[in-house]
């Protein structure tokens, strides 16, 4: 498969892998076109690549229009559970977070 660029891709700011797209957004504070392009994909996940206050705008604008509702999930790729307890629990309800993870297989405490 092709990686798009602006000059192959067919639905620009998209970029299109198979059935499956990512939106850059582009320090915006209006998310709507996005989250309906996102709405009318018919994926049942939608992840959210980024944090801070735009992640916090971008689900409150997201509940707003429905995406939270059904069988569709959202995930916040980058999140922090900084963001979460910024956005409150109402914002958050149902929401699945990455969270990054340092193991070791030795018995040994790891310095923090």
């Amino acid at each position: 498969m092709q990686r798009p660029t602006p000059q192959n891709s067919s639905r620009p700011p998209a970029e299109q892998w198979s059935d499956r797209y990512a939106i850059r957004t582009e320090s915006t504070t209006d998310y709507s076109s996005f989250l309906l392009q996102a709405q009318s994909s018919g994926g049942h996940v939608i992840g959210f690549a980024n944090a801070g206050s735009e992640l916090i705008s971008c689900l409150k604008q997201a509940q707003e229009f429905g995406l939270d509702r059904g069988n569709r999930r959202m995930v916040a790729l980058v999140g922090y559970i900084t963001d979460v307890v910024g956005m409150g629990l109402p914002t958050a309800k149902g929401l699945s977070l990455t969270e990054t993870f340092y193991g070791t297989s030795t018995t040994e405490r790891v310095a923090s």
